[in-house]
């Protein structure tokens, strides 16, 4: 594994030469006392070296090819911007929910006193609060409730787009 390392690491460096225009580089294989291979661009001496053919990467892209990958780009873009849209209409209607349920929950908070019409004196003993009390109270808290939910299925849907 080491030695295609090595061989990677001294090939590309030749082939890039070759490809800026001067004749392709020449490379030369040959092994050593140790049994191991080694290439370089000039044979050492007095040692018995194999010239390596390189083949010249072919970075020709067709003209399909091009067409079908600006195709796919433009397509990959168009998505894109779809979805950075839903990403801001979904932060629209986060922000919206958000200071709706802020509101509702300062209503629930602050709406513990009862409203004039929501009490009945009882003589000698006080007062009594009506069913609309009780009912005005539980649809405060029910509002509560849903806006946490849409306001957690908004951000659901938003991190599902990222």
């Amino acid at each position: 594994m080491l030695k295609i390392v090595w061989l990677g690491l001294l090939l590309v460096p030749l082939v890039t030469h070759g490809a800026e225009g001067d004749a392709p580089a020449k490379v030369y294989r040959w092994v050593g006392k140790d049994g191991v291979s080694h290439f370089s661009s000039t044979p050492p001496p007095g040692v018995q070296a194999k010239e390596m053919e390189l083949q010249e990467p072919n970075m020709v892209i067709h003209q399909d090819n091009r067409t079908q990958l600006l195709n796919q780009s433009d397509r990959i873009g168009e998505r894109l911007a779809t979805q950075q849209a839903q990403r801001d209409t979904l932060q629209q209607q986060i922000e919206e929910a958000s200071v709706a349920l802020d509101e509702a929950r300062r209503t629930l908070a602050t709406g513990k006193e009862p409203l004039p019409e929501e009490v009945r004196p009882i003589i000698g003993r006080g007062i009594r609060l009506t069913e609309e009390y009780y009912k005005r109270r539980e649809n405060e808290a029910r509002q509560v409730t849903e806006l946490e939910q849409q306001v957690n299925a908004l951000y659901e849907q938003l991190h599902a787009l990222r």
